[in-house]
C-alpha cells in the first residue's frame, strides 16, 4: 500500500509491419510506459539473451504423460470434472531463475518419476493377472466343491483320463445326447439349481478325451484345469480366497505408495510442466519469426496486475505473432495508484522527488499528517470557513490539474481547521466568542504544546518504522532505525518520570533502553552526533501550537 505500483519490465519481440497497431493497441490501454522501441533484421541478434532449451518439446510430452498419471493416481475426478476440468485452475507465478533450475532439472525429474510410475503400474498389472487367474480357480474350486468332486483323490493310470466341465442347466440334454455315443464313458452329474448349473467328471480311456472334449466345448461346456487343483476343492477355495485377499493388499499398497508419489511430486510436476510449456512456446515463436525478414524489439513497462491484459493487447495487435519474456525491472518508473483523494497530495511528494522504485512513497502519510498539522496551525472556525470558500472559488475558476488538485488540499485542511476551532473555541481570532468542545489553546498553552509534541513523536515514529519495513524488505539489518527507536523511546520513558507522568522506577528501564540505543549509535561517529538534532527534530513541532496561538493573537 505505502510502495509504488509493482511493474514488470517485459520485452516484445513481434513482426514490423504490426508496430503501428500494436502503439495503438497500448495507447489505448494507458497503463504502459514504453522505454525503447527499434527494428532489427535478425531475430537471434533481438533476443541475444534468450537462450532456448533443445529438448523443451520432448520433455514437455513426457511432463504431460507424467503429470496425468500423477493427477490420476491422487484422486478420482467425477463425472462433470472429466467432462469440463477441474473445478478451480490453479495460478502458479515463478521467477526467471526459479524456471531455468526447473528447467535444468527436467530430465532428471521426468526420468526419476517415470520410473516410479512405470514400476508400481508393472506391479499392479502383474498382480492383477495373478488375481484373475486365482478368481478362475476359485469359481472352478466353488464347482467342484458344490458338485463334491475332489480330483485330487483321483488317481488313474495313463490309459484312462479324468476331466470336469461345467454348462448352463439347460445343455443337460446334449450332455446326455454326446455320451450315449460313448457308453464305455463313466460320468457323474450333478445339478444346481440355484446357480442353475450343470458340472460333470468324466472317466474313459485316453484315446478318446480328445473327441469328447471337442463335442463337449461345441455345446457350450467349459472345462476346469484339475491338474492345478492339487488339494480338496474346499481347502482349495480357502486358499485361493487367502491369496486373492493378499494380492488386493498388495494392489493397495502399490496404488498407496502412487498416491503418496503424486502428493510428494503433483505441485512441482505443475510448475515444471508449465515452466516447459513456457519455453516450448518461446520456440514455437522462434519459429514463427525466422520466417520474416525484419523484426521490431520493444522495451517496455506495465503494472503487475495488468500484465495479462498486456498480452492480451499485444495478441490481438499481431495477431499472435508475439514473442515476450519479462526482464528484472530495477529501473522502473514510479508509479502510484491510491484512491483519487489521497492522490492529490501527491503534488506534495514530487515537490521533493518521487521515491525510487520499491522504496516507500510517503503520499498516504503526507494525506493524513499535513491536514492535521494545518488544523492545529489554523485552528480557527472563522479562518478554516474562509479556506473552504477559497478552494471553491479556484475549482470554479481554474481548471488546470494542478489547480484542482491544490484545491481538494485546501478543502480538507480548511474543514480539518474548522473542526480544530471548535474543539479550542476560536473563532476570527476571538477564543471568547463560543465554549471550547475541549479546551481553549489561549487560556491553556501546555496543553496546546503537549498535543503537538505528541503528533510530532506519532509522525517521528512512524518514518522509523517505515525506514526499518525497507531495510527488512531489502534483507538488511535495520540497525539505523531500531537504535533512533530505541533513542526515542527511552527518552520519553525518562521525561514522563521526570515531570511525574508515570513512576520514577521506570526510569531505570528508559535508561538501559536509551543507553542501548545509544550504543548502537556508537558505532558510527556521525550517527551518533545525530541524537541532538533528532531531539531538536522534535522539539521543533512545537511550532505547530505557537502558529496556532499567533493565528489567536494577532
Amino acid at each position: 500500500m505505502f510502495s509504488p505500483v509493482e511493474m514488470k519490465k517485459i520485452r516484445c519481440v513481434f513482426p514490423h509491419h504490426c508496430t503501428e497497431d500494436v502503439l495503438s493497441e497500448l495507447q489505448k490501454t494507458g497503463f504502459s510506459e514504453i522505454k525503447k522501441l527499434e527494428i532489427k533484421k535478425s531475430f537471434l541478434s533481438a533476443l541475444d539473451d534468450t537462450k532456448m532449451h533443445t529438448n523443451v518439446t520432448s520433455f514437455h510430452m513426457r511432463s504431460e504423460r507424467v503429470l496425468k498419471a500423477l493427477s490420476k493416481c491422487r484422486k478420482n475426478e467425477s463425472i462433470l470434472e472429466s467432462i469440463f476440468g477441474p473445478r478451480n485452475e490453479k495460478m502458479i507465478t515463478i521467477t526467471e531463475s526459479m524456471a531455468k533450475a526447473y528447467l535444468e532439472d527436467a530430465e532428471r525429474i521426468i526420468s526419476y518419476l517415470e520410473r516410479r510410475i512405470e514400476k508400481e503400474d508393472n506391479k499392479i498389472k502383474k498382480l492383477e493377472k495373478e488375481k484373475a487367474l486365482l478368481k478362475k480357480l476359485e469359481k472352478e474350486a466353488s464347482i467342484l466343491n458344490e458338485a463334491k468332486i475332489d480330483p485330487s483323490i483321483c488317481r488313474l493310470s495313463e490309459d484312462f483320463f479324468f476331466i470336469t466341465c461345467y454348462s448352463d442347466i439347460r445343455n443337460i440334454k446334449k450332455a446326455k445326447s454326446i455320451l450315449s455315443g460313448y457308453p464305455d464313458v463313466y460320468y457323474y452329474e450333478h445339478l444346481n439349481m440355484k446357480r442353475k448349473m450343470l458340472t460333470l467328471a468324466l472317466i474313459g480311456e485316453k484315446n478318446k478325451e480328445s473327441q469328447i472334449k471337442e463335442k463337449f466345448i461345441s455345446a457350450g461346456f467349459v472345462f476346469i484345469e484339475t491338474e492345478k487343483i492339487n488339494l480338496p476343492p474346499k481347502k482349495m477355495l480357502e486358499r485361493c480366497r487367502k491369496s486373492v485377499e493378499n494380492i488386493e493388499l498388495q494392489q493397495k499398497l502399490a496404488e498407496n505408495e502412487l498416491k503418496d508419489l503424486a502428493e510428494r511430486w503433483i505441485e512441482k510436476m505443475e510448475i515444471l510442466n508449465a515452466v516447459l510449456d513456457t519455453y516450448r512456446k518461446k520456440q514455437n515463436a522462434a519459429e514463427m519469426f525466422r520466417k520474416t525478414e525484419q523484426t521490431a524489439v520493444m522495451e517496455c513497462f506495465v503494472p503487475a496486475k495488468h500484465a495479462y491484459e498486456f498480452e492480451l493487447y499485444m495478441h490481438k495487435a499481431t495477431s499472435g505473432l508475439f514473442f515476450h519474456e519479462v526482464l528484472e525491472s530495477y529501473d522502473a518508473p514510479t508509479k502510484t495508484d491510491y484512491p483519487k483523494i489521497i492522490d492529490k497530495f501527491s503534488i506534495l511528494t514530487k515537490g521533493y522527488g518521487l521515491p525510487a522504485y520499491g522504496q516507500a512513497d510517503p503520499t498516504p502519510f503526507i494525506a493524513l499528517f499535513f491536514p492535521v498539522f494545518f488544523g492545529i496551525m489554523i485552528s480557527d472556525i472563522g479562518y478554516g470557513a474562509a479556506l473552504v470558500l477559497f478552494s471553491f472559488a479556484m475549482r470554479r475558476f481554474f481548471k488546470n490539474p494542478l489547480s484542482l488538485s491544490f484545491s481538494v488540499i485546501l478543502l480538507i485542511s480548511g474543514i480539518v481547521s474548522v473542526v480544530f476551532g471548535f474543539l479550542f473555541g476560536s473563532i476570527a481570532g476571538i477564543s471568547n466568542l463560543i465554549s471550547p468542545l475541549w479546551f481553549s489553546a489561549s487560556s491553556n498553552p501546555v496543553a496546546l504544546i503537549t498535543i503537538s509534541l505528541v503528533a510530532g513523536i506519532a509522525h517521528v515514529t512512524i518514518g522509523i518504522i517505515i525506514s526499518i519495513a525497507q531495510d527488512l524488505k531489502r534483507k538488511q539489518l535495520p540497525v539505523k532505525g531500531i537504535s533512533w527507536l530505541l533513542i526515542e523511546t527511552g527518552g520519553l520513558v525518562l521525561i514522563s518520570c521526570f515531570f511525574g507522568f508515570i513512576d520514577y522506577i521506570f526510569s531505570f528501564a528508559g535508561a538501559a533502553i536509551f543507553g542501548l540505543g545509544a550504543v548502537l549509535k556508537a558505532k558510527d561517529p556521525v550517527e551518533s552526533m545525530g541524537i541532538l538534532s533528532f531531539a531538536g527534530n522534535i522539539l521543533s513541532y512545537v511550532r505547530l501550537a505557537a502558529l496556532s496561538l499567533t493565528t489567536t493573537y494577532i
